[in-house]
């Protein structure tokens, strides 16, 4: 294999029929010509649309920038929205637990209070109907004692 690769050089430059051919150096003057005049003709228009794309894709990673900021800004605004919201409901609920605590206490004390109303009433009856069977009583028996 490496006697192959010795003798390569050797091939490409070799002859016909014994003859020397150095074609090869016409022909890579030539490339270099044509490479040299594709250079410069090209070069400059593909400079400028890779540099054009560059700048695409540059716009377009600003923009993704700005949109990420703007919705991450977006986002802390919820935030902070919902936090303030979340703390209203627990004011509010802490709020209405005392609120509800003292309509109890105001609840219990009326009920306490009709119950001696009630009682007083019961009482007030009951005295006014001992006064009146107290009175009739009196009635009977000083039509009694007046007539004996």
């Amino acid at each position: 294999m490496k006697a192959l690769l010795l003798f390569l050089p050797l091939l490409a430059f070799g002859a016909k029929d014994g003859v020397p051919d150095y074609d090869i150096v016409a022909r890579t003057i030539n490339f270099v010509i044509f490479a040299g005049i594709l250079y410069y003709f090209i070069a400059n228009p593909i400079k400028n649309a890779y540099k054009g794309r560059i700048e695409a894709i540059e716009k377009k990673m600003t923009q993704s920038r700005n949109k990420i900021l703007e919705a991450q800004r977006k986002e802390e605004e919820a935030r902070a929205k919902n936090d303030k919201i979340w703390n209203d409901h627990i004011a509010y609920k802490t709020w209405i637990e005392q609120e509800n605590q003292k309509i109890s206490k105001i609840n219990s004390e009326l009920r306490q209070e009709n119950i001696k109303t009630k009682e007083e009433l019961q009482d007030i009856k009951r005295k006014l109907k001992n006064s009146k069977i107290t009175r009739i009583k009196e009635k009977i028996f000083c039509k009694n004692t007046k007539g004996q």
